[in-house]
């Protein structure tokens, strides 16, 4: 996948003490990122913007309300109260598709009192694998933007403090990692007249099913997210009714749930346009009962500090424009203040979707969808700080192209190709030999191939999900 040629180690080790990593985000990518990029030699400072490690992971109980609004193209952007630090998607009922010994960073076990854990579970594990080297974090703090220094391994680096007046600081790195998740802009599909329609929302904002009581909810999309809103909705009266707009009728998530919540859902296909109050769909039925359309639909991957007017984003930018409807909306429909952001997929990414193509001093983790996350953060990290370790300078690193996919098909890995991705990694600086007895890493940190014990339990998590909680 990535050939680097190596300088002596001497002086590879000497060059990695003098050199200043960035990286950017303290969830479960930012943690492993620190912890591979501390154990490598480097010198790092990561930054955050929320007063606490954990990302996405944090449960934020009170996001206030969501607005949607459209720009001129009719694109719909999904807003809350606070510009600033947008609220995470956690929701109390929440619990990880995920065996926590599965979900497990390699380098550190997942204790928790549930197989399943809920958000305030998996922040707690963030935190004690991170530990002390929350000492190179600066909480409180955001990037505001990345750009070349001096040309190809050198970057600026500019930060602002969310806690105090300070005016913005810049610093330069010679590396910089990229680990600011993709669960923050908010993506709703192009949709003819949506914004006709009286009251939409996106999942991003769902905390209880309470809050839907007096609503005939029309649920849009089928990842998990979906299937938690439509089950938190459905199981909370045995008189609520609850819709759910996807591909393919009834959705795999249901099947061998023998409980009556299930009954309380119908199915019906994509959206093509609403009217008013009326929601038409593709097969030609329409439906007018309808109060509120809840998307539960995924997310825009979005860098908000990299600027298409800076250097090496202005020659090759990192998201391409969202899809918009074929008919705009007209001028009384549109929010001047509405600004799309973010894309489908992130471009001009070399081959494994870590490095960037222009400048490989700077990568970008955990990118992929359909992924055991914590795992595949540990693998991609150490693959970077080994990478970047064993070579004199930003020259040294030879990438091969990445493919050129469609859009919705981008960054989805899914198993196992998640699992064999990161053996590649691991064979390509050195490690990732088979053991014996199926450990995760040897005594002095270094990693094995995936262990089996891992493919194992990934195959049968929904049926474990079935068998402790009820659903899959």
């Amino acid at each position: 996948m990535l050939m680097v040629f190596a300088a002596p180690q001497a002086e590879a080790c000497s060059a990695v003490s003098m050199s200043r990593v960035c990286v950017i985000g303290c969830g479960a990518s930012g943690i492993a990122a620190i912890r591979q990029f501390k154990a490598a030699g480097f010198s790092v400072t990561a930054y955050e913007a929320r007063s606490s490690p954990g990302g996405a992971w944090i449960l934020d109980r009170d996001p206030g309300p969501c607005k949607i609004s459209f720009d001129a193209a009719g694109r719909a952007v999904a807003r809350g109260s606070s510009i600033s630090l947008p609220a995470t998607p956690m929701y109390p009922g929440l619990r990880s598709n995920l065996p926590k010994d599965l979900m497990s960073f390699r380098t550190q076990r997942f204790e928790a009192a549930t197989n399943f854990a809920g958000p305030d579970e998996v922040t707690s594990y963030l935190c004690k694998v991170l530990g002390k080297d929350s000492d190179v974090v600066k909480f409180n703090t955001i990037v505001t933007r990345l750009r070349h220094a001096r040309g190809k391994g050198s970057w600026k680096v500019t930060t602002r403090r969310l806690d105090s007046e300070e005016v913005e600081a810049t610093t330069e790195y010679d590396w910089v990692c990229v680990a600011n998740g993709h669960y923050t802009v908010p993506y709703i599909p192009p949709i003819e007249n949506l914004w006709t329609f009286p009251k939409i929302a996106h999942a991003r904002w769902y905390r209880r099913a309470q809050d839907f009581a007096n609503e005939r909810c029309l649920v849009v999309g089928a990842g998990p997210s979906a299937q938690d809103v439509l089950r938190e909705i459905a199981v909370s009266s045995p008189d609520v009714r609850v819709v759910q707009s996807c591909h393919g009728g009834q959705t795999e998530a249901r099947d061998g749930v023998e409980q009556d919540w299930v009954s309380r859902i119908s199915v019906v296909p994509p959206i093509e346009r609403t009217e008013g109050n009326g929601i038409h769909f593709i097969d030609g039925t329409h439906r007018d009962d309808i109060t509120l359309i809840l998307f539960a639909t995924g997310y825009s991957y979005h860098f908000p500090f990299c600027h298409t007017e800076d250097a090496p984003f202005s020659a090759a930018p990192l998201t391409s424009e969202r899809p918009h409807p074929h008919v705009p909306p007209p001028p009384s429909f549109v929010d001047t203040a509405a600004r799309a952001v973010g894309g489908p997929s992130v471009l001009h990414l070399a081959e494994g979707d870590i490095f960037y193509e222009p400048d490989p001093s700077l990568a970008f983790l955990c990118l992929a969808k359909m992924i055991v996350p914590f795992p595949l953060a540990d693998a991609q990290a150490r693959y970077v700080a080994r990478t970047w370790r064993a070579a004199a300078n930003v020259n040294d690193i030879s990438l091969k192209p990445g493919r050129v996919q469609e859009p919705t098909k981008a960054h989805v890995l899914g198993y196992p190709a998640e699992f064999d991705l990161s053996d590649s990694l691991m064979l390509s600086v050195g490690e990732g030999r088979h053991d014996d007895d199926d450990r995760d890493h040897d005594e002095e940190g270094r990693f094995f191939e995936t262990p089996q014990w891992r493919r194992e339990l990934r195959e049968k998590a929904k049926l474990l999900r079935l068998a402790e909680l009820g659903y899959k």
